[in-house]
């Protein structure tokens, strides 16, 4: 199975660039959020890409009730 993935960001000698995947299925994307505790002290980090609106409500609702 092929996962849509492209890179963003500029080149650095240090870091490799972030990576934005895009899931075909919700069930996929689900496992894959479910099991990113198991990456914990990996330097691996799992994030949505969330717009700057979604990102703010969010933030909000984590202030509001604690995340």
């Amino acid at each position: 199975m092929e996962i849509p993935q492209q890179r963003v960001g500029q080149k650095t000698s240090g870091r490799p660039r972030h990576l934005v995947v895009t899931f075909k299925s919700n069930v996929i994307e689900s496992t894959i959020y479910n099991k990113k505790k198991s990456l914990k002290g990996t330097g691996v980090i799992i994030k949505e890409d969330l717009t700057l609106l979604r990102l703010n409500l969010v933030k909000e609702a984590a202030e509001k009730y604690g995340f």
